[in-house]
């Protein structure tokens, strides 16, 4: 008993606890704090989840993305930049003349409102002092992504946005060859790889350095064959810290929206 009460306490002196403390811990949790954390850098499964068919209903604010800001004018106390995401419970003031244009991620419905106060929900827009124009694909049936309420947004500290839910990923399919790429904020440049990962070996497609939350492949870039698995990755210096796998189906049978076309990227 002494014998591991002394290797307890040399244990927690190395971690710069008290000894006091020391005797409250067990040897086995101790050791755990010397344990190697993994190599960052190495490729690693994103934190991803694609969902089929419609978005699920968001039980209230903090859950999960209802759809992203595709355009916004004339309304700087929206709070909202391009690339945003917005969710169930959400307000969003647009004063008189303010626009905003919201392509919701169930990938079917797309929403025009002009002026007033509009409060988000899972089904569509509730407009109060404005004006609504909703257009809506019947019989769409989309792969839609998941994503939980808790970080930052494309321009503004409203501490939304993550990634996804879970703690596994399956592949993003979008309907055009020209995918627009968000992530959380991370608050410097980082790099932006695209990978086709059927090459042999893996053949970088596409890169660039980003100040935003998101990157929109260019029309100019080579362009992405149909139906082969390719993955985004997001560099913080040397360190890889985002991740997610997407491919290209244009026969999708849904619009070709914003909504459609975002890959998220989730944390590693």
């Amino acid at each position: 008993m002494i014998k591991g009460l002394t290797i307890s306490l040399v244990a927690a002196v190395l971690l710069g606890a008290t000894p006091a403390v020391a005797q409250q811990l067990p040897f086995g949790s101790l050791l755990q704090k010397f344990s190697p954390t993994p190599d960052s850098s190495r490729p690693q499964p994103a934190v991803n989840r694609v969902q089929g068919g419609a978005a699920p209903a968001a039980a209230g604010l903090g859950t999960d993305a209802v759809a992203v800001v595709e355009a916004v004018e004339g309304a700087p106390q929206a709070g909202l930049q391009f690339m945003d995401y917005v969710f169930a419970g959400q307000t969003v003031t647009l004063g008189p003349r303010g626009r905003l244009t919201l392509s919701h991620l169930s990938g079917c419905l797309v929403e025009d409102i002009v002026g007033g106060t509009v409060t988000i929900h899972a089904a569509g827009s509730g407009v109060s002092g404005g004006r609504l124009q909703a257009q809506t694909e019947p019989g769409c049936r989309p792969p839609t992504p998941v994503i939980q309420a808790s970080a930052t947004e494309a321009g503004t500290a409203v501490n939304r946005v993550t990634p996804f839910t879970g703690r596994s990923w399956e592949e993003r399919v979008i309907k055009r060859a020209q995918p627009v790429f968000k992530w959380e904020a991370i608050g410097r440049p980082v790099t932006i790889r695209i990978l086709h990962m059927d090459k042999a070996p893996v053949e970088v497609v596409w890169q660039v350095v980003s100040n935003s939350a998101y990157a929109e492949y260019p029309a100019g870039a080579p362009r992405l064959a149909t139906g082969m698995p390719y993955r985004v990755e997001v560099w913080d210096d040397q360190q890889l810290v985002r991740a997610a796998s997407f491919s290209v189906d244009p026969g999708l049978d849904v619009p070709d929206t914003l909504a459609n076309r975002v890959v998220p990227v989730g944390a590693l």
